[in-house]
């Protein structure tokens, strides 16, 4: 899957499938654009106003395709830096 940005990159890298979804590919758009970005479940749920459960799936989601990692104080953030394609 690919995501296009609205400056008109695409989004590429080699993760594990997740499913094509606008909602994921909202989530995995805005840690592409802020590398340092780490949010809770809570602070994500906020952010990108989803509930708790849609929210926890989306982020386990991208946790098991190897984008994002979850770190000891729960809170969630970019597992590698640079250039990958939406899983």
């Amino acid at each position: 899957m690919r995501a296009r940005h609205a400056d008109g990159w695409i989004l590429e890298a080699h993760v594990r499938h997740v499913p094509n979804h606008p909602t994921i590919v909202r989530v995995f758009s805005e840690f592409m654009e802020m590398p340092g970005l780490r949010l809770t479940a809570a602070q994500a749920q906020r952010l990108w106003a989803i509930d708790e459960d849609t929210c926890r799936q989306i982020l386990e989601q991208l946790v098991d395709a190897a984008f994002l990692e979850r770190s000891s104080d729960g809170a969630y953030r970019r597992k590698t830096e640079g250039r990958v394609e939406c899983p």
